[in-house]
């Protein structure tokens, strides 16, 4: 009986020894400690993507403004002032016109734009372009006012739809460029093992040291606006990571 007991101690302790040796090997395949993380090239490139477009990103707005008709004066003999008004958060930059016939000159940049007849009536088609004017603008609110609303004898004028056009600002890539690469890896939380650069049509904007002859490159390239003010023009960029 004795040794009965004995042998079952000895199954108990292998069973016991082989649990723990499964469970210890089972910490070191899926904790792996001391393992650096694994990046695929599509995450590395989607880290430089989103901090590019959150540092450097801008839209600019474009509405038609179709002016059918508008009298210098009201029912009232007032001037007939037809406004379009923004929220805080946007800026009408530029007011672009064709076949326009009769208005006084309108003054940008403002949240408020006046359109004023200098004649007896006046018409012609506007493009209004606007932009946020903080980084992280609340949702666009564009209103028309024309005076006597209900009398198209005196104001007949519409908004068309507006157009959004998203891009990089090329104030903020110039800043990008001034900066150190070092700091902007580490703001990005990029990985310190890796590196990564952006060019703008060809330009270097930001990057680290050239890779070598065995590096593996991941290149995306992108097709964006630059916005320079009130203006726009198509952009290349190009990201690289290894």
């Amino acid at each position: 009986m004795i040794k009965d007991k004995r042998g079952l101690d000895y199954i108990d302790w292998a069973l016991s020894m082989g649990l723990f040796l499964i469970i210890v090997v089972a910490l070191f395949v899926f904790l792996k400690p001391g393992a650096e993380p694994a990046f695929s090239g599509d995450n590395l490139l989607d880290i430089v993507e989103t901090n590019l477009l959150k540092d450097a990103g801008s839209v600019i707005k474009e509405t038609p403004l179709f002016v059918k008709k508008l009298n210098n004066k009201d029912a009232t003999n007032n001037n007939a002032l037809l406004k379009i008004k923004l929220n805080s958060d946007w800026i009408f930059k530029k007011v672009d016109s064709t076949a326009v016939f009769g208005f006084l000159p309108i003054t940008v940049p403002t949240r408020n734009l006046v359109f004023d007849c200098s004649i007896g009536s006046c018409n012609g088609n506007f493009v209004l372009v606007w932009v946020p004017s903080n980084p992280l603008p609340s949702q666009p609110d564009l209103t028309i006012n024309c005076p006597s609303p209900t009398n198209l004898a005196v104001c007949d004028a519409l908004l068309g739809s507006t157009v959004t056009l998203e891009g990089v600002d090329s104030d903020l890539i110039d800043s990008l460029k001034n900066k150190e690469y070092a700091q902007v890896r580490d703001d990005w939380h990029f990985p310190k093992e890796k590196d990564f650069s952006i060019r703008v049509n060809n330009t270097l904007i930001i990057g680290g040291q050239e890779p070598g002859p065995q590096a593996n490159v991941i290149v995306k390239e992108l097709k964006y606006w630059e916005i320079v003010g009130s203006s726009r023009a198509p952009a290349t960029i190009n990201l690289r990571v290894w």
